[in-house]
């Protein structure tokens, strides 16, 4: 559990050294920006199925189309540091969820 706020430890610096290349695109392959863009929002829906898992007794998850998503959400601010700093603080809160689970409720 640990180690979990620690797997986005680098994502600040790295959006940082990709600030300038932030809406660059390779071909059809998503720019550094939507990348991240993405990865916040993926981790907003994690952390809202880890709170009803934590809630509810057979938690239902709606169909989760981050593609869909992509198309009809993706804008181009906020920038790479405040996209950064979103990921850092909602993986942090999805470790302190954690735990605060008992371990015998690990099952």
């Amino acid at each position: 559990m640990a180690r979990l706020p620690l797997s986005v430890k680098g994502v600040e610096w790295a959006a940082s050294l990709l600030a300038g290349l932030a809406h660059e695109r390779a071909g059809e392959a998503w720019s550094p920006h939507q990348h991240l863009f993405h990865l916040v929002a993926n981790e907003n829906v994690f952390l809202s199925r880890l709170r009803q898992m934590l809630e509810e007794d057979h938690p239902k998850f709606l169909r989760w189309d981050s593609e869909g998503f992509m198309k009809s959400n993706y804008t181009r601010e906020p920038g790479m540091d405040d996209l950064a700093g979103q990921l850092t603080d909602l993986r942090a809160t999805g470790a302190e969820l954690l735990r605060g689970v008992k371990s015998e409720d690990w099952r």
